[in-house]
């Protein structure tokens, strides 16, 4: 028998939508406002990459709102910025895993070319960069540097371990987890001044997101007309799957656990991001 809803047992059913709906409609706004004002060089690809930002969960940047330890309009740059690094990062995700669609259009990539989307990708982190100096100072600047240096190892580390199999695996795919998905989620939080002990708990929504998203992409694999693997299977990356021996359902039983104890053992302003990821779970 299959186990009830996540998002039934919840105590606290708010959800980001219905508590950020000013701030998603600000950051929206103001994405837009990226793409309109970038060199004409990049303006067009940027603008058609950025079209679709209203399709975006906005997990990382409402983290930074989340924590409200800093002035209003400082947040919202701060979370603009967060976003502009993770619309670059998906820019490059798309090109190495040689994806054709992207929040129901085809890729960026596939439109303007390999190397106007790298260009576009580096633009986009100097943009978030700048915003980062200027607004958060040096202190903002190392937290941007650690984050890329985690996500650099996170992402060699999932390569080389490509084909590899088995519960051994288990503390390496949360290691990627936690420096692909997490060092963006941490350094979201970190701008909107959380404590490091908030971060720890930041960093297990992220590695329960970033699991959530490897077994159900593998379970949806049969998207594209049932005839094309999910990337990463394609591949042989090691995700939380490979862990489970190809066993995605044990992997989504896996992350679903995660989640109920960590909504159970939530602070206050962390409850609606397990909000959201038991309805994503459900879905």
């Amino acid at each position: 028998m299959s186990s009830p809803p996540l998002s039934t047992r919840s105590t606290n059913q708010q959800t980001l939508a219905s508590i950020f709906a000013d701030a998603i409609t600000d950051l929206s706004l103001d994405v837009l406002g990226v793409a309109a004002n970038a060199p004409p060089e990049l303006r067009p690809i940027l603008t058609y990459h950025l079209r679709t930002v209203e399709r975006s969960k906005f997990f990382r940047p409402l983290l930074t709102h989340a924590v409200r330890r800093q002035a209003q309009e400082k947040v919202r740059r701060g979370a603009l910025a967060i976003h502009l690094i993770h619309e670059s990062t998906l820019l490059v995700d798309d090109m190495l895993d040689r994806s054709r669609r992207r929040r129901g259009q085809i890729a960026a990539h596939c439109v303007f070319s390999r190397p106007v989307a790298t260009a576009a990708a580096g633009w986009l982190t100097v943009e978030a960069a700048e915003i980062i100096a200027s607004d958060f100072t040096e202190l903002g600047i190392s937290h941007l540097l650690g984050y890329s240096r985690q996500v650099a190892i996170a992402e060699a580390l999932q390569w080389q371990r490509r084909g590899e199999t088995g519960p051994q695996l288990l503390s390496t795919v949360r290691s990627i987890a936690e420096g692909d998905t997490g060092a963006l989620f941490v350094l979201a939080a970190e701008l909107g001044g959380a404590t490091e002990e908030e971060q720890i708990s930041v960093l297990n929504v992220a590695v329960a997101y970033h699991w959530l998203d490897d077994a159900q992409a593998f379970l949806k694999r049969g998207v594209f007309g049932g005839r094309e693997l999910d990337p990463d299977e394609r591949d042989g990356i090691c995700t939380l799957v490979s862990a489970f021996s190809g066993d995605a359902e044990a992997a989504l039983g896996h992350v679903r656990e995660m989640i109920r104890e960590g909504t159970a053992k939530s602070c206050r302003w962390l409850t609606p991001f397990w909000n959201d990821l038991a309805k994503l779970a459900d879905e």
